[in-house]
């Protein structure tokens, strides 16, 4: 007897045929995928290098801007048509510093030991120019005695193969090339007061002294930055009932009223100013240099400072910075009123206006003091130097001098306006 198995299946082997176009097929296949393959390979690549592109314009960029700000002189330069450029100068330690370009890394230090600070650059330049003409680059680079600003650009290769390169652009206002701290004499007859605290409180324009208030004023130096000269030091601390650490008396200098009871129609205040420890403002602000309610320059939070004026059209509108101005770092600071434009300018640029109307209030009742305000127990707790009042309003030519310790020189064409249009 035959038993047949009914699970038993029997298969044809696959012919050439077969073999040869089911080869075909998956060669297509693969061949379809391939470029998409590479599109997802360097879309990831493009990707991972834009990152550490823009990390490196981030980290480049900040650092161009921060260490050429605080140069103190500007000691050699390349060429401004040169890719490969370099720059040195002084900081305010008297340390030479080096900015240049090796093997596409750009290198940052004291001369003969730099640091790598950024890979893969193809360009770095430089560009300086005079206080007097921004559009014209210098060209004489064995004569830096007349830079005063400084553009840095450089570019910053992708190695992605389908992404773009990145252009980093600095620039700077330098103290270069002079005492950056020592202002030079002034005969502005429009300067009516100037407190410099070089070991005294004279308004050194009238020789006048004037009167300094308060348990702990004094005139130090500035440990970290003694090439500012003397200073003069609000900085009274105590403890309020919530724990904050506030300023609570109101030491001050007391300049009285006779240099500046005539300022009706304009007035340019400005100052330097430091403050390590913004908390310690009082909860109301507190006034750096100013007659209170008329005119002054106020901090009026952790990191902003306005330049307030009563009776000036409309009422309770002033400028305000969007600097921090409060960072531990030396600024300064310069309010102007023109009888039609109230500005503010912080570090020689405007930082904020307001179109205004009035003539100033004079009242007699308060006083100029520099480091507080009449009627408020609080002192300004921080470090002022180079308090100066004129009774005219300085243009934005003046105000960049002055931030570059020159003296204003006044504009001679009677068109020209104080108000610097802002970007």
């Amino acid at each position: 007897m035959r038993y047949k198995n009914s699970n038993i299946q029997r298969y044809s082997a696959m012919t050439l045929l077969e073999v040869v176009i089911s080869i075909s097929i998956m060669t297509f296949i693969f061949t379809a995928l391939l470029p998409i393959t590479r599109i997802m390979q360097n879309s990831w690549d493009s990707k991972r290098g834009s990152a550490e592109t823009i990390q490196n314009e981030r980290i480049l960029n900040d650092h161009l801007t921060r260490n050429l700000s605080r140069a103190a002189k500007i000691t050699a330069v390349s060429n401004f048509e040169e890719t490969n450029g370099f720059i040195e100068f002084q900081d305010n330690d008297g340390n030479t510093m080096r900015y240049d370009v090796n093997n596409s890394c750009i290198e940052f230090g004291p001369v003969g030991d730099l640091s790598e600070l950024a890979n893969s650059v193809s360009k770095l330049q430089f560009t300086c120019y005079e206080i007097s003409d921004l559009d014209t680059p210098i060209t004489d680079i064995n004569d830096v005695s007349n830079i005063r600003f400084v553009k840095a650009e450089a570019t910053l290769t992708n190695s992605a193969a389908m992404a773009q390169d990145k252009i980093v652009s600095a620039s700077a206002f330098i103290y270069t090339n002079a005492n950056a701290f020592a202002p030079e004499s002034s005969d502005d007859p429009n300067l009516v007061a100037h407190y410099e605290f070089e070991g005294n409180y004279i308004n050194s324009v009238t020789g006048l002294p004037a009167d300094p208030c308060g348990p702990t004023i004094e005139i130090i130096s500035d440990p970290n930055h003694p090439e500012r000269g003397q200073i003069l030091s609000t900085y009274t601390q105590g403890v309020n009932a919530k724990n904050k650490v506030v300023g609570v008396t109101a030491d001050h200098v007391n300049c009285g009223n006779q240099d500046v009871a005539h300022i009706e129609t304009a007035i340019t205040i400005a100052c330097w100013e430091k403050l390590n420890d913004p908390n310690g403002i009082f909860k109301g602000g507190a006034v750096v240099a100013g007659k209170s309610y008329p005119w002054k320059l106020m901090a009026n939070s952790t990191t902003q400072v306005t330049f307030a004026m009563s009776q000036i059209e409309p009422l309770g509108v002033n400028p305000v910075s969007t600097t921090n101005v409060f960072d531990g770092q030396w600024h300064h600071l310069v309010g102007v009123y023109d009888g039609t434009v109230q500005s503010l300018y912080v570090d020689g640029q405007l930082e904020d206006y307001e179109l205004k109307t009035g003539t100033i209030n004079i009242w007699d009742g308060y006083t100029f003091l520099i480091g507080s305000e009449t009627n408020k127990l609080a002192s300004f707790p921080g470090f002022i130097d180079d308090v100066r009042i004129y009774d005219r309003a300085l243009d934005a030519n003046d105000v960049l001098a002055l931030y570059n310790n020159q003296e204003p020189q006044g504009s001679e064409d009677p068109n020209s306006m104080t108000l610097q249009i802002l970007p």
